[in-house]
């Protein structure tokens, strides 16, 4: 399944792609790409739910995140074509 996200939802394109190559595994993105998730949460709130980027970085920061869902968001973070 391939997802087009362009400037969809709340994230900015090069948030989008950031959090992308977090998911590919560039551990030097890691803070960052938490940092905007958090700031995006309190900016939006759950008005975000259902954006697999939002749901890949809520499993990420979560204290106890489910692997299955994180590996399923994951794989459409890394698939999706940022546009």
């Amino acid at each position: 399944m391939l997802l087009q996200m362009g400037n969809k939802g709340m994230f900015e394109r090069y948030e989008r792609r950031l959090i992308q190559r977090f998911a590919t595994g560039d551990p030097g993105t890691r803070e960052l790409a938490v940092d905007i998730f958090r700031r995006e949460l309190a900016t939006h709130g759950v008005k975000m739910r259902g954006d697999p980027f939002f749901e890949f970085m809520s499993e990420i920061d979560s204290p106890c995140p489910d692997h299955s869902l994180l590996g399923m968001y994951r794989k459409i973070v890394i698939d999706a074509r940022v546009l």
